[in-house]
């Protein structure tokens, strides 16, 4: 009788022929064996279909499926892979990145132990398209052992301001978690679906951070994201992320927090934006999060007393550990 969890490893693909084979093997020499493979080619102009069928007969390769159209969204192929899955546990492993071997052993054990907990993610390496490591500019202060975090605080604290789980290749779900989730919007989204995925699923219960970075996030030199902050939809799909999570918390974001959040989105969208889009932008965060344009100013008087030594009580706390091991 198995007494290990099954877990469903999606793999979405899209023009990454380079990469997916390697990825493949990757996750069938996992030392964790309770896995299934979903395969899901985007209708990719390159080999990668060709690659992929290579794994129709292997045992734990459970489907492949190639889009006769593309969907023109990973979310959307996100969503197909949830679906098709069996496993109590889900991994999402993009085509282009790579993780340790004990990535996945890790984060089952981790989930186990902690049956509260909706999402367990590790720390990342970032790669380039050479495998060569990159640095970046958010460093763990930790190398070792893992935390357990209130994911109503953990959403407050962190996700409130920033995706804090960057890549979905170094994260694995509970599926029940997943379930509960009411709003699908996040499948409709283009730039930051991922944010408010994770988002709702912190909502659903605890968040283990595995402190060993497991995972290797592959950077390329034109990012999406990069090209995604030039976009007016992504800071709507933001200011939409932000009022969900404000709506959510208890108790709620308060009006200081609510006012900084929203004037460092305008600050973004005043350096990113080309200037003839800039005010569609402005307006329609204004509809959504109902603050004026000069709440901007406050956010700046702000950052910059948060240099200045009598008044360090004004920056953001640090999210204490529920649990250190």
């Amino acid at each position: 009788m198995q007494k290990d969890p099954l877990v469903s490893v999606v793999l979405p693909n899209y023009n990454y022929s380079t990469y997916i084979q390697k990825r493949i093997e990757g996750i069938l020499a996992q030392t964790y064996p309770y896995l299934e493979l979903i395969l899901l080619d985007d209708k990719s102009t390159d080999n990668s279909v060709e690659i992929m069928r290579r794994y129709e007969s292997h045992p734990k390769v459970s489907t492949i499926i190639v889009n006769e159209e593309n969907s023109g969204s990973p979310f959307v192929q996100w969503e197909k892979g949830i679906s098709l899955a069996k496993g109590k546990y889900i991994w999402i492993a993009e085509a282009d990145d790579e993780a340790l071997s004990d990535f996945l052993k890790s984060c089952v054990e981790a989930l186990q132990a902690n049956p509260s907990a909706s999402i367990c993610y590790t720390s990342s390496l970032h790669i380039d398209s050479n495998d060569v490591v990159v640095p970046h500019r958010h460093k763990p202060t930790r190398t070792e052992g893992y935390s357990v975090f209130n994911g109503m605080e953990f959403a407050r604290r962190n996700l409130y301001w920033r995706c804090y789980i960057e890549n979905a290749s170094g994260a694995v779900f509970r599926r029940d978690a997943y379930d509960r989730i009411q709003s699908k919007e996040w499948i409709n989204m283009r730039s930051s679906g991922d944010w408010l995925f994770w988002s709702l699923l912190a909502l659903e219960g605890d968040v283990i951070r595995i402190h060993t970075p497991l995972n290797r996030f592959r950077i390329h030199t034109s990012s999406v994201t990069a090209n995604a902050k030039k976009r007016v939809r992504k800071y709507l799909e933001d200011a939409y992320i932000i009022n969900t999570i404000e709506e959510k918390l208890q108790p709620p974001v308060s009006r200081y927090r609510h006012c900084m959040r929203t004037g460092q989105l305008y600050r973004f969208i005043r350096k990113y934006v080309d200037p003839e889009q800039k005010q569609s932008a402005i307006s329609g965060v204004k509809a959504i999060l109902h603050e004026p344009y000069w709440i901007r100013h406050l956010e700046a008087l702000n950052r910059l007393l948060r240099w200045i030594p009598f008044t360090a009580s004004m920056k953001r706390d640090a999210l204490p550990d529920t649990y250190t091991w």
